[in-house]
Protein backbone atom coordinates (compact mmCIF):
# COMPACT_ATOMS: atom_id res chain seq x y z
CA UNK A 1 0.00 0.00 0.00
CA UNK A 2 3.28 2.37 0.78
CA UNK A 3 4.37 1.73 -2.15
CA UNK A 4 1.29 2.25 -4.33
CA UNK A 5 0.90 5.51 -2.56
CA UNK A 6 4.91 6.48 -3.47
CA UNK A 7 3.56 5.61 -6.81
CA UNK A 8 1.09 7.60 -7.24
CA UNK A 9 2.80 10.63 -5.87
CA UNK A 10 5.64 10.04 -8.22
CA UNK A 11 3.95 9.89 -10.88
CA UNK A 12 1.02 12.01 -10.55
CA UNK A 13 3.48 14.90 -8.37
CA UNK A 14 2.25 17.50 -10.34
CA UNK A 15 -1.54 16.75 -10.13
CA UNK A 16 -1.05 16.29 -6.41
CA UNK A 17 0.58 19.57 -6.11
CA UNK A 18 -2.54 21.73 -7.55
CA UNK A 19 -5.50 19.62 -5.52
CA UNK A 20 -3.26 21.03 -2.63
CA UNK A 21 -2.91 23.97 -3.83
CA UNK A 22 -6.81 24.28 -4.85
CA UNK A 23 -7.42 23.67 -0.99
CA UNK A 24 -5.55 26.37 0.63
CA UNK A 25 -6.32 28.67 -1.61
CA UNK A 26 -10.28 28.16 -1.44
CA UNK A 27 -9.50 27.97 2.71
CA UNK A 28 -7.54 31.11 2.43
CA UNK A 29 -10.40 32.76 0.30
CA UNK A 30 -13.19 32.28 2.87
CA UNK A 31 -11.04 33.24 5.59
CA UNK A 32 -10.58 36.40 3.81
CA UNK A 33 -14.08 36.66 2.67
CA UNK A 34 -15.56 40.68 3.09
CA UNK A 35 -17.96 41.00 5.71
CA UNK A 36 -21.45 42.03 5.02
CA UNK A 37 -22.29 45.62 3.69
CA UNK A 38 -22.93 47.25 7.50
CA UNK A 39 -21.54 44.67 9.57
CA UNK A 40 -22.84 41.37 10.77
CA UNK A 41 -26.23 42.05 13.46
CA UNK A 42 -25.98 41.01 16.98
CA UNK A 43 -25.67 37.32 16.97
CA UNK A 44 -25.22 36.60 13.39
CA UNK A 45 -22.24 34.89 13.97
CA UNK A 46 -19.54 33.52 16.34
CA UNK A 47 -16.87 33.22 13.45
CA UNK A 48 -16.88 36.40 11.18
CA UNK A 49 -15.04 35.54 7.52
CA UNK A 50 -13.35 38.99 7.72
CA UNK A 51 -10.26 40.12 9.39
CA UNK A 52 -10.29 42.47 12.34
CA UNK A 53 -10.11 46.03 11.25
CA UNK A 54 -11.44 45.16 7.44
CA UNK A 55 -14.39 47.64 6.49
CA UNK A 56 -17.76 46.59 7.97
CA UNK A 57 -15.96 43.58 9.83
CA UNK A 58 -18.10 44.63 13.26
CA UNK A 59 -21.12 44.07 14.87
CA UNK A 60 -23.89 46.36 14.36
CA UNK A 61 -25.75 48.25 17.27
CA UNK A 62 -29.54 47.44 17.81
CA UNK A 63 -31.64 50.64 17.55
CA UNK A 64 -35.14 51.27 17.93
CA UNK A 65 -37.22 52.25 14.76
CA UNK A 66 -41.14 52.49 14.35
CA UNK A 67 -43.88 52.10 11.32
CA UNK A 68 -44.51 55.12 9.75
CA UNK A 69 -48.09 53.53 9.22
CA UNK A 70 -48.77 51.87 12.18
CA UNK A 71 -46.54 53.23 14.71
CA UNK A 72 -45.39 49.92 16.07
CA UNK A 73 -41.86 49.83 17.75
CA UNK A 74 -39.05 47.02 16.39
CA UNK A 75 -35.56 46.65 16.64
CA UNK A 76 -33.30 47.49 14.01
CA UNK A 77 -29.57 47.23 13.14
CA UNK A 78 -27.06 48.89 11.09
CA UNK A 79 -26.79 52.45 9.99
CA UNK A 80 -29.62 54.74 10.96
CA UNK A 81 -31.10 56.48 8.23
CA UNK A 82 -33.85 58.88 8.14
CA UNK A 83 -36.23 56.61 6.97
CA UNK A 84 -36.13 54.61 10.36
CA UNK A 85 -35.01 57.05 13.01
CA UNK A 86 -37.13 56.04 16.23
CA UNK A 87 -40.22 58.33 16.66
CA UNK A 88 -42.97 58.28 19.06
CA UNK A 89 -46.09 56.40 17.59
CA UNK A 90 -48.91 58.76 16.83
CA UNK A 91 -50.88 56.10 18.52
CA UNK A 92 -49.97 56.52 21.89
CA UNK A 93 -52.93 57.93 23.84
CA UNK A 94 -51.66 57.49 27.68
CA UNK A 95 -48.59 58.76 29.50
CA UNK A 96 -47.54 57.03 32.22
CA UNK A 97 -45.34 59.00 35.36
CA UNK A 98 -44.24 58.32 38.65
CA UNK A 99 -47.27 55.37 38.70
CA UNK A 100 -50.17 57.57 37.41
CA UNK A 101 -51.31 57.07 34.04
CA UNK A 102 -52.93 60.26 32.34
CA UNK A 103 -55.04 60.17 29.17
CA UNK A 104 -53.51 62.73 26.39
CA UNK A 105 -55.51 64.53 24.10
CA UNK A 106 -55.96 63.34 20.40
CA UNK A 107 -54.57 66.83 19.16
CA UNK A 108 -52.62 69.84 19.38
CA UNK A 109 -54.11 72.87 21.42
CA UNK A 110 -54.14 76.04 20.46
CA UNK A 111 -50.89 78.22 20.81
CA UNK A 112 -50.35 78.97 24.39
CA UNK A 113 -52.54 76.50 25.82
CA UNK A 114 -51.41 74.58 28.51
CA UNK A 115 -52.36 70.65 29.74
CA UNK A 116 -54.64 70.30 32.49
CA UNK A 117 -56.33 67.92 34.93
CA UNK A 118 -59.06 69.75 35.17
CA UNK A 119 -61.51 66.88 37.11
CA UNK A 120 -58.10 65.12 38.56
CA UNK A 121 -59.37 61.83 36.75
CA UNK A 122 -56.04 61.81 34.64
CA UNK A 123 -57.52 62.51 31.65
CA UNK A 124 -56.17 65.65 30.44
CA UNK A 125 -57.24 68.58 28.19
CA UNK A 126 -56.15 71.45 26.56
CA UNK A 127 -56.59 74.81 28.54
CA UNK A 128 -56.03 78.65 27.90
CA UNK A 129 -53.28 79.62 30.26
CA UNK A 130 -54.48 82.00 32.84
CA UNK A 131 -53.88 83.36 35.98
CA UNK A 132 -52.58 81.52 38.91
CA UNK A 133 -49.34 80.72 40.10
CA UNK A 134 -46.80 83.17 38.67
CA UNK A 135 -42.70 82.64 39.07
CA UNK A 136 -40.65 84.88 40.10
CA UNK A 137 -37.81 86.22 37.90
CA UNK A 138 -34.61 88.48 37.70
CA UNK A 139 -32.84 90.75 35.47
CA UNK A 140 -29.65 92.72 35.21
CA UNK A 141 -30.22 96.68 33.61
CA UNK A 142 -27.20 98.03 33.21
CA UNK A 143 -27.07 102.03 32.99
CA UNK A 144 -24.46 103.86 30.98
CA UNK A 145 -23.31 107.23 31.85
CA UNK A 146 -24.66 108.50 29.26
CA UNK A 147 -27.88 106.75 30.31
CA UNK A 148 -27.58 108.00 33.32
CA UNK A 149 -26.97 111.83 32.50
CA UNK A 150 -30.47 111.63 30.60
CA UNK A 151 -32.29 109.33 32.93
CA UNK A 152 -35.07 111.76 33.79
CA UNK A 153 -36.29 113.24 30.13
CA UNK A 154 -35.24 109.51 28.70
CA UNK A 155 -35.89 106.62 31.06
CA UNK A 156 -34.64 103.14 30.37
CA UNK A 157 -36.67 100.30 28.97
CA UNK A 158 -35.74 97.51 31.87
CA UNK A 159 -36.76 94.53 28.77
CA UNK A 160 -39.68 93.56 30.82
CA UNK A 161 -42.36 93.45 28.09
CA UNK A 162 -45.96 92.30 28.52
CA UNK A 163 -49.04 92.61 26.32
CA UNK A 164 -52.51 92.72 27.44
CA UNK A 165 -53.65 90.88 29.83
CA UNK A 166 -50.31 90.95 31.63
CA UNK A 167 -49.00 93.17 34.57
CA UNK A 168 -45.58 93.59 35.76
CA UNK A 169 -45.07 93.39 39.54
CA UNK A 170 -41.29 94.31 41.21
CA UNK A 171 -40.96 91.91 44.30
CA UNK A 172 -37.00 93.59 45.17
CA UNK A 173 -34.78 95.66 43.39
CA UNK A 174 -30.99 96.16 44.62
CA UNK A 175 -28.53 98.58 42.73
CA UNK A 176 -24.95 98.36 42.32
CA UNK A 177 -22.68 102.45 41.47
CA UNK A 178 -19.33 102.32 40.59
CA UNK A 179 -17.53 105.22 40.09
CA UNK A 180 -15.16 106.17 37.48
CA UNK A 181 -13.35 109.57 37.19
CA UNK A 182 -15.98 112.15 37.58
CA UNK A 183 -19.02 112.41 39.54
CA UNK A 184 -22.46 113.26 38.54
CA UNK A 185 -23.40 116.64 39.46
CA UNK A 186 -27.01 116.17 40.44
CA UNK A 187 -27.89 113.68 43.21
CA UNK A 188 -29.88 110.88 41.69
CA UNK A 189 -32.50 108.34 42.69
CA UNK A 190 -33.66 105.97 40.17
CA UNK A 191 -37.49 104.78 40.13
CA UNK A 192 -38.82 101.00 38.44
CA UNK A 193 -42.35 103.09 37.18
CA UNK A 194 -44.31 101.32 35.08
CA UNK A 195 -44.58 103.39 31.48
CA UNK A 196 -46.47 106.55 31.80
CA UNK A 197 -47.53 106.25 35.24
CA UNK A 198 -46.50 108.76 38.45
CA UNK A 199 -45.61 106.52 40.85
CA UNK A 200 -42.73 103.97 41.19
CA UNK A 201 -43.29 100.62 42.41
CA UNK A 202 -39.77 100.95 43.76
CA UNK A 203 -37.20 102.96 44.65
CA UNK A 204 -33.68 103.18 44.55
CA UNK A 205 -33.34 106.26 46.78
CA UNK A 206 -30.35 108.66 48.34
CA UNK A 207 -27.95 106.99 46.12
CA UNK A 208 -25.62 109.93 46.62
CA UNK A 209 -24.40 109.88 42.80
CA UNK A 210 -24.25 113.81 42.90
CA UNK A 211 -20.57 113.86 43.88
CA UNK A 212 -19.92 110.61 44.86
CA UNK A 213 -16.33 109.32 44.00
CA UNK A 214 -16.77 105.65 45.44
CA UNK A 215 -18.57 102.48 44.14
CA UNK A 216 -21.49 101.18 46.66
CA UNK A 217 -24.23 98.54 46.57
CA UNK A 218 -27.73 99.08 47.88
CA UNK A 219 -31.38 97.73 48.33
CA UNK A 220 -34.06 99.36 46.63
CA UNK A 221 -37.17 99.90 48.68
CA UNK A 222 -40.69 99.92 47.87
CA UNK A 223 -43.19 103.02 47.39
CA UNK A 224 -46.66 103.31 49.70
CA UNK A 225 -49.22 103.22 47.16
CA UNK A 226 -50.34 106.82 46.08
CA UNK A 227 -54.41 106.88 44.70
CA UNK A 228 -53.84 109.62 42.53
CA UNK A 229 -51.49 107.39 40.12
CA UNK A 230 -51.71 103.41 39.67
CA UNK A 231 -48.42 101.16 40.06
CA UNK A 232 -49.85 98.35 38.11
CA UNK A 233 -50.95 98.83 34.99
CA UNK A 234 -52.53 96.04 32.10
CA UNK A 235 -49.96 96.17 29.17
CA UNK A 236 -47.53 98.31 30.19
CA UNK A 237 -43.67 97.79 29.84
CA UNK A 238 -41.21 98.45 32.90
CA UNK A 239 -38.79 101.27 33.06
CA UNK A 240 -36.01 103.21 34.60
CA UNK A 241 -36.37 106.93 35.47
CA UNK A 242 -33.77 108.94 36.80
CA UNK A 243 -34.80 111.92 39.43
CA UNK A 244 -32.97 114.62 37.47
CA UNK A 245 -30.50 114.43 34.85
CA UNK A 246 -26.95 115.59 35.09
CA UNK A 247 -24.47 117.47 32.51
CA UNK A 248 -21.51 116.23 33.75
CA UNK A 249 -20.91 112.35 35.23
CA UNK A 250 -19.25 108.94 33.59
CA UNK A 251 -19.72 105.75 36.27
CA UNK A 252 -22.10 103.49 35.60
CA UNK A 253 -24.87 101.39 37.56
CA UNK A 254 -26.64 97.69 37.70
CA UNK A 255 -30.10 97.05 38.71
CA UNK A 256 -30.90 93.71 39.98
CA UNK A 257 -34.58 92.78 39.62
CA UNK A 258 -36.70 90.14 40.50
CA UNK A 259 -40.10 90.32 39.48
CA UNK A 260 -42.93 88.17 38.31
CA UNK A 261 -45.58 88.77 35.43
CA UNK A 262 -49.50 88.59 36.90
CA UNK A 263 -51.73 86.91 34.00
CA UNK A 264 -55.05 88.65 34.65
Amino acid sequence: MKNYIKHIFKKHLSAVLSIGFLIVFATTFHMLADAPVGGYDPGETLNPDCLPGADDCVVTTPYLTTDATTGAIALGYGAIAATNEFTLPVTITNWKFQGDSYALPTAFGAAGSVLTDAAGDGILSWAAAGGGTSVVQEIEVDLTAAQIKTAFTVPINTGISVGAGEVIEVISASMKYTFNTTPFDNALSFSLIIDGMINAQTVCTDVGLGGAVADYFLKCIDVAYDTSSSQLVDGADLSVQGSADSAAGDGTAEIYIAYRIITL
